[in-house]
């Protein structure tokens, strides 16, 4: 026969194994799930988005003296950052110490803001492909990115 005790024990050993089944149950397939929604994004180097400065030291005389004239007519200064545009749909600031133009883009339609930053250098007498060198990088309001998951930082043409 059958003690109390052994009978209690091996009820709370049953309800023990019972509940972590249970969790097992319902943990797998969230994890499973979870990383099989993972949206593959393609990456870029840190070289290719925020380039060393040397590369600004190569760049030809004629467009040093266009990007300084774009750096001189800057709005305003932001804890040693320069404002250089801003608008109600994309902000364009540099950053001296890294030698780099960042155009936030601020609202929808992303696609188009984004050739309109790059319309805004053009008027400067640059090409497309002086964009890619001087450097120009293109972020998205954190707002969008979700909407944007293929939106490179890298101007239109730059590899």
């Amino acid at each position: 026969m059958i003690s109390l005790n052994e009978s209690k024990r091996k009820l709370q050993f049953a309800v023990v194994g019972a509940i972590i089944i249970a969790i097992l149950a319902l943990v797998i397939p969230i994890l499973f799930f979870r990383s099989s929604n993972k949206v593959e994004t393609p990456t870029l180097s840190v070289e290719k988005v925020i380039p060393p400065n040397e590369q600004t030291e190569k760049l030809p005389q004629d467009i040093k003296a266009k990007k300084q004239k774009i750096i001189d007519g800057k709005l305003k200064e932001d804890k040693g950052d320069y404002i250089i545009y801003d608008s109600a749909e994309y902000k364009i600031v540099y950053l001296p110490s890294r030698e780099i133009f960042f155009a936030t883009i601020k609202v929808e339609p992303v696609a188009k803001n984004r050739e309109n930053v790059q319309n805004w250098f053009e008027k400067f007498d640059l090409k497309q492909e002086d964009l890619c060198n001087l450097p120009l990088r293109l972020l998205v309001d954190s707002k969008f990115k979700k909407a944007n998951l293929d939106f490179s930082p890298l101007p239109d043409g730059c590899t």
